[in-house]
């Protein structure tokens, strides 16, 4: 604690706390001398009691501002009220239902008919009638008739205009299916002038005495991941591996100054060997051969023109050259398996 700090805490001046000090036997101290523990508690014990400020001076109560009267809100007007006329009683709206007794209906008795009602007796038959014997009962019938009586006729129930109008309908019918045989025969006519006609034809075409060919030509089969050319795959293949490996290099030291080299004294040898490798390798690399070549001689033209490794490659295109880089990989990874 700082001398000047105490002679605040104890509302005295630094002047009175320095010659105290000194009487004290702590030797000559400042406003800034810094005093340990038991110097600041000899100090206040000494100037405690006479000074009458033996600890921190009481700050006044902090100010208090009452808040400002707040308006009481205005009570809103009480809406409208909406008088709701009472609803009836669902029974009252329902008519009541009343079930009225069933309707008895009685059976109607229907006089006989005059011709099913059986005849009256004469007048003096019975008893008390005339003397006169019973006609004789009527002869029976043959059987021819009894035969023609009991079967039904199918024209029973037609009047004779409607027979006559019937048998003129069977008729036409029976004469339309006549007419429709009689015309739907075979027309010989027509069919030998078809027959002569095909014969025409026939004799009008050309006859061809070429034998036909019994040979055929079968080309082999290529295996798309074998290089057509061994030898020339290798020999370009092998130093191509070399040249791309010191490539790599560089560019991964970033040695600018080896790539140009590179770039302008291997560049004629560089596009022999993968002219090589084209002509010779696997038929299924021949996209990947191409984006080399494109992807790295670009690259190759931008190490001569810029100065440094990063512009070249920005200039190149960038993503272009990892991926013409991938693609020769793609390729060379084939020359250890075929060229060891």
């Amino acid at each position: 604690m700082f001398l000047y700090e105490l002679a605040i805490e104890l509302d005295r001046r630094s002047g009175e706390l320095i010659d105290l000090a000194a009487e004290l036997g702590m030797g000559v101290v400042t406003a800034s001398s810094t005093l340990d523990a038991a110097q600041v508690h000899q100090l206040r014990a000494r100037l405690g009691p006479s000074g009458g400020a033996s600890g921190t001076p009481e700050l006044p109560p902090p100010a208090t501002f009452a808040p400002p009267p707040e308006e009481a809100p205005e009570a809103p007007e009480p809406p409208p009220s909406l008088t709701i006329p009472p609803v009836p009683p669902a029974h009252a709206l329902v008519p009541p239902v009343t079930f009225e007794p069933p309707v008895h209906f009685e059976a109607v008795a229907f006089a006989p008919d005059e011709a099913d009602a059986p005849a009256a007796p004469p007048a003096g038959a019975g008893p008390g009638g005339s003397s006169l014997p019973p006609p004789p009962p009527p002869p029976p019938p043959s059987s021819a008739a009894v035969g023609a009586g009991s079967a039904s006729s199918p024209l029973a129930g037609f009047s004779r205009s409607q027979r006559i109008v019937l048998a003129s309908v069977v008729v036409a019918v029976v004469a339309l299916f006549g007419f429709m045989v009689a015309t739907s025969g075979p027309d010989r006519a027509r069919e030998r002038e078809i027959a002569e006609a095909d014969r025409r034809a026939e004799a009008s075409q050309p006859t061809t005495t070429l034998a036909p060919a019994t040979t055929t030509t079968v080309k082999p089969s290529v295996d798309q991941a074998k290089p057509v050319d061994v030898t020339t795959f290798c020999e370009g293949g092998v130093p191509l591996l070399t040249l791309q490996a010191r490539f790599l290099v560089a560019a991964a030291d970033d040695d600018f100054g080896e790539l140009q080299d590179l770039s302008r004294e291997r560049r004629a040898e560089w596009e022999a060997n993968l002219d090589k490798v084209a002509v010779g390798g696997p038929p299924m690399y021949v996209d990947e051969v191409q984006r080399y070549e494109r992807g790295v001689g670009a690259w190759m033209d931008a190490l001569l023109t810029t100065g440094s490794a990063l512009e070249a490659y920005q200039a190149a295109g960038g993503i272009e050259v990892d991926r013409a880089l991938n693609a020769g990989d793609d390729v060379l990874r084939q020359v250890p398996f075929y060229c060891s």
